[in-house]
Formats: structure tokens, sequence, C-alpha cells
């Protein structure tokens, strides 16, 4: 697909089309690896808001937007919590992020721009997405970033290896 040349006139306009993250999109990505880690338990919304350093207040707006998504379920009572709505590893980041960034309106004065500029604009978005979209909340856990067994995947009663100690 080709495009005509962009002018851009103003230092707002060119900020208006770059690529990046809102800050509460990132924090959305680190309740979701917060919870991952969990491993099936529940979570309290309290104990997301103290660990991750936010008010609780705004982990709560987070994580029902999470909810709403469908990347956490919320179970309420007094033994209640968050957890995964799915398997980390089906938990793709570029639609975390398309969610998070829908629900914030983001874009909606872009119907005043001009035709050409909006098709490059949502064309460079599915781009952006779509590399998103090649990691997973799984890809952001500890255990599978540095290839050690998940504590889910050991034998019941199993010990981890002691470390080799290669001083002399």
């Amino acid at each position: 697909m080709r495009y005509s040349a962009v002018v851009v006139t103003s230092n707002t306009e060119m900020a208006r089309l770059a690529m990046h993250l809102l800050n509460r999109t990132h924090l959305a990505l680190r309740i979701l690896i917060y919870v991952a880690r969990a491993e099936g338990n529940l979570v309290n919304v309290n104990l997301i808001a103290d660990d991750l350093e936010m008010p609780r207040q705004y982990a709560g707006k987070l994580i029902h937007e999470l909810v709403r998504g469908g990347f956490l379920e919320s179970i309420r009572g007094r033994f209640g919590g968050i957890a995964l709505a799915r398997p980390a590893g089906d938990i793709r980041v570029g639609d975390v992020v398309q969610s998070i960034e829908t629900i914030n309106g983001r874009g909606s004065d872009r119907g005043k721009a001009e035709p050409a500029v909006r098709a490059f604009i949502q064309d460079s978005q599915a781009k952006f997405v779509e590399v998103l979209n090649l990691q997973t909340v799984q890809d952001f856990l500890p255990s599978v970033r540095q290839g050690l067994p998940s504590r889910a995947g050991r034998r019941e009663g199993a010990r981890a290896a002691k470390p080799v100690n290669t001083r002399g």
C-alpha cells in the first residue's frame, strides 16, 4: 500500500502520530504478570496495589478494565480475589494493549485527520499490535524467561537441585 507524503505542521500533531503506550497500559500489563506469578491462586486487590506501589482505587479500576476485557476473573467475597481468566500463554500483549487503549478512548480526535493520514495511522497501529501480539504474558514470567521449570511443573514433593559451588 502506498501513502502520500504527510506534512506535520506542529509538535502537537507529531505527538499524536507517535506510537507509545499509556502508563496505565504498562501498569495493566504489570498487574497481569503479577497475577500470573500466583500460579492459579487468588490474589487480593490490596496486595496487588501494595506490591506494585499504586493506589488501591487505581489498581481496582485497572483490574475492572482487565476483567471487562476478558483477561482476569474476579471472585467476590471474603475468600475472593483476582485470577487469570485463561492461561498466561493465551493472553497476548497486543490484545491487552488494544483493550486498555480502546477503553480509554484514545484517538477519538482522529476523525478530523485527512483520510490518507487516518489510513496511515490505522495501518501503523495494526502493525504495532501485530508485533506486540508476538509476546504473551507467559513470556514475561521469570521461570519461562530464564528457562527454569515453574513450581507448577514439578512433581509433588520434588526438591530443587542444589547450586553447585564453582569457587575452589
